[in-house]
């Protein structure tokens, strides 16, 4: 399952996740797929991030108890994502924030998805996919995590 939806109010919401992209410090000690400028925390929750995880579950009918994880991440020129899953999630989500023309797509086995500024991508966490090298500066994007909470 892989569904594409456009933000209704990206204009607006773009503008303060990346002024929180700018600001929020680059983890070093995050392990990831991806080479990148830029990698915040994997629990990184300004509101306005968790405005956009909250219109994510609404827009995918997913549980909205899930346990879940956000973070941004900031690709330059030559910057990439090694190909990948999100396992255990089950359901994760790419957002676009800033796709300046030479921005590299999110290519999954069949089919590949074109950057576009308020673009949401959202995906079972067990679909392999990739991010070839960048040919641009200031690809930002957020993206998350969704698993549902096993109950006691």
């Amino acid at each position: 399952m892989i569904q594409l939806c456009l933000h209704p109010d990206y204009e607006t919401i773009n503008s303060e996740l990346s002024k929180w992209i700018d600001f929020l410090p680059d983890s070093d000690d995050v392990v990831t797929n991806l080479v990148v400028e830029k990698h915040t925390d994997f629990y990184t929750y300004p509101k306005c991030f968790l405005d956009l995880k909250d219109w994510v579950l609404d827009i995918s009918n997913y549980n909205e108890n899930s346990v879940y994880q956000l973070w941004a991440a900031v690709y330059n020129y030559g910057d990439f994502a090694h190909k990948h899953t999100h396992n255990p999630s089950t359901l994760s989500f790419v957002y676009y924030v800033e796709a300046p023309e030479g921005s590299s797509p999110l290519v999954f086995d069949d089919f590949e998805v074109l950057p576009q500024n308020g673009l949401c991508v959202i995906f079972g966490g067990n679909v392999s996919h990739h991010v070839p090298k960048n040919k641009c500066n200031g690809r930002k994007v957020i993206a998350g995590n969704f698993k549902e909470e096993l109950p006691l």
